[in-house]
């Protein structure tokens, strides 16, 4: 075998693969991009017969330092299993053994956050770590011949294959056995399904050996790391051991390299005071751990729990997130809670309404927004229901109504009930009386349509006291003569009134005296009065036994004129006057003191 020619290959094959089979039950059939993959130059057959390999044998020197003895023994013990285990023609072929098995294939994301493969290999029976197992792993045996399996012989661990504890003659056999296994390095795969995979990368053999410090554990099996970016797609990660053809051991362990996916997340919403549970529903290789931030809106804030048992305590929108990890990786998705408060409904109005007038109704309400509202005003109102926030109303009947506003949003209604009187505002029709005599006493009334109770208020200027009244009829002393302006306000619940009215102060009659022009009967005889008061103003004069007998004579106006009777005497008189304001009764005595006597 071309040991040189193997040892070159190696690498070019690996680096070049894209799709690798060989041992085990793999039968990859696409590359990265599902598309078959590509035909590899046979390689050249490096197959050799049992003989060369004993020949080879034959013409090996001991290696310095061991005993001619001891390198003779192993030799010739090699050659003795040679020809009972190996067959006439010797082919390379990768590490089949169980004791090169990989089980231990794992993820982990260091310290920088970059993720790694890793696992551990024992090439079996690969003594001298060249890559294949041949006549030249004796050397390594003479080297650590009779060696001690222990701490201060620690390669002695992974030469005892025949687990006696010490290097001796029996490690021998292990060479013929696993004659011509060679590793060149390793195929890292993710399979989509149990025939297609996709090449990720090669490992050399000599990654591991050409560490900085190598691992070698107590049994000898090395250390190996593949760096990997990661994929959110799930895929399935295994590893191979592959000779110098390319050739393709048993797969290792897989690796379901499943990071995160967060299919829905459930957090309630509602009113402050709920309860209830936040939660998601995740896909993902296990363990998960959880990190939910569950923002100011809820109580707990924060919780590292799959499920929670949240308490909705402010309201308000919230954004929160959950984030999910697990050792292939991380997935967020944020959320949003939305706190509300119900509605609460402290005043409405108004309490009172003009019939046949529209009236704007309004509430104070409280609660998250949007708030839906709903007023029914009754069958005597027009509109009779609203959705409207300031319905505009108008009633047709007066006395008391009943309203009801319902005021809702998503997390539940109010209900508030409250009365409207509706009435007519004061119309005042008249005002009486329109005029009073000057120091008499007058009672004041107002004809007024509208609805009670209601309320007045007169002023009456300077025309006598009081000058202004509160009382619905007030009296008022009259002080003062003149024609005068006032007015009256009457109010109620609906509105007011405002009249203005005029009104007389006047002056009965007075009759301070009366004259007359003669005292002689037969005469005529003018009588005057000296009279005060308001005219228009009527005068009547009774003169009650001038003209004896009865009835009296009357007389009207003034002056008058009156034939005296031809004789004389005393007689009772009187003069009344009388106007708007009054009247004045004026008694007096008139004499008749002489009577001419007749004519000659």
């Amino acid at each position: 075998m071309n040991r040189l020619f193997l040892f070159l290959v190696s690498i070019v094959v690996i680096a070049a693969a894209s799709c690798g089979g060989g041992g085990g039950a793999q039968t990859p059939v696409a590359t990265n991009n599902g598309s078959p993959a590509a035909t590899t130059p046979a390689p050249q057959d490096t197959s050799s017969t049992l003989a060369a390999e004993l020949a080879r044998l034959d013409t090996m020197t001991a290696p310095a330092g061991v005993e001619p003895d001891t390198w003779l023994t192993l030799k010739a013990s090699l050659r003795e299993a040679m020809v009972a285990l190996m067959p006439d023609k010797v082919t390379q072929a990768p590490p089949d053994s169980e004791h090169s098995a990989i089980t231990d294939l794992a993820y982990s994301v260091d310290d920088d956050q970059i993720g790694w493969f890793t696992w551990s290999f024992q090439h079996y029976a690969d003594y001298n770590l060249d890559g294949i197992v041949d006549t030249d792993d004796i050397v390594t045996l003479a080297e650590h011949y009779l060696e001690l399996v222990g701490e201060e012989a620690p390669i002695a661990a992974r030469l005892d294959t025949s687990g006696n504890g010490v290097v001796d003659i029996a490690d021998v056999t292990a060479i013929a056995r696993h004659y011509g296994s060679e590793l060149a390095g390793f195929s890292v795969r993710s399979y989509t399904d149990e025939m297609e995979f996709n090449e990720l990368g090669p490992v050399a053999r000599e990654e591991a050996i050409n560490q900085e410090t190598p691992e070698f554990p107590i049994d000898g099996v090395l250390r190996y790391q593949f760096q990997y970016e990661g994929t959110e797609e799930w895929v399935d990660i295994a590893v191979a051991a592959l000779d110098g053809e390319g050739v393709a051991g048993e797969l290792s362990n897989i690796v379901q390299f499943q990071p995160p996916r967060i299919i829905s997340v459930s957090v309630p919403s509602g009113k402050v005071g709920d309860t209830g549970t936040a939660s998601a529903m995740v896909e993902g290789a296990e363990p998960l751990t959880y990190e939910w931030i569950l923002t100011n809106g809820l109580s707990p804030t924060r919780s590292s729990e799959p499920e929670v048992a949240v308490e909705l305590v402010r309201q308000g929108m919230f954004n929160g997130r959950l984030t999910v990890s697990n050792t292939f990786g991380s997935a967020t998705q944020n959320f949003a809670v939305s706190v509300g408060v119900p509605p609460t409904i402290s005043t409405a109005g108004p309490d009172f309404a003009v019939c046949g007038q529209r009236v704007e109704f309004s509430a104070t309400a409280s609660g998250t927004a949007p708030l839906a509202y709903s007023w029914d005003f009754g069958t005597s109102a027009f509109p009779q229901t609203s959705a409207l926030a300031r319905p505009t109303v108008e009633f047709d009947a007066a006395g008391t109504h009943n309203v009801n506003l319902q005021v809702s949003n998503a997390h539940g209604s109010a209900l508030h009930t409250f009365t409207v009187t509706a009435g007519f505002p004061p119309t005042i029709i008249a005002v009486t009386p329109a005029k009073g005599t000057l120091g008499s006493s007058v009672n004041f009334n107002s004809s007024v349509l509208g609805t009670s109770p209601m309320e007045y208020l007169w002023n009456f200027k300077n025309m006598g006291d009081p000058t202004v009244s509160g009382d619905a009829t007030p009296v008022v002393n009259l002080t003062r003569a003149g024609n005068y302006l006032c007015n009256v306000k009457i109010s109620n619940d609906f509105g007011d009134a405002t009249t203005w009215f005029n009104f007389y102060v006047g002056k009965a009659p007075h009759i301070a005296r009366v004259l007359w022009t003669s005292t002689i009967g037969g005469h005529l005889c003018w009588y005057f009065a000296d009279v005060t008061g308001d005219f228009p103003m009527t005068w009547t004069w009774t003169f009650f036994d001038i003209f004896a007998p009865s009835p009296p004579y009357v007389m009207e106006g003034i002056p008058v004129v009156l034939l005296l009777p031809s004789y004389t005497g005393v007689f009772n008189c009187q003069l009344e006057a009388v106007n708007d304001f009054g009247s004045d009764v004026f008694e007096f005595e008139y004499e008749v003191t002489e009577v001419p006597p007749p004519p000659m």
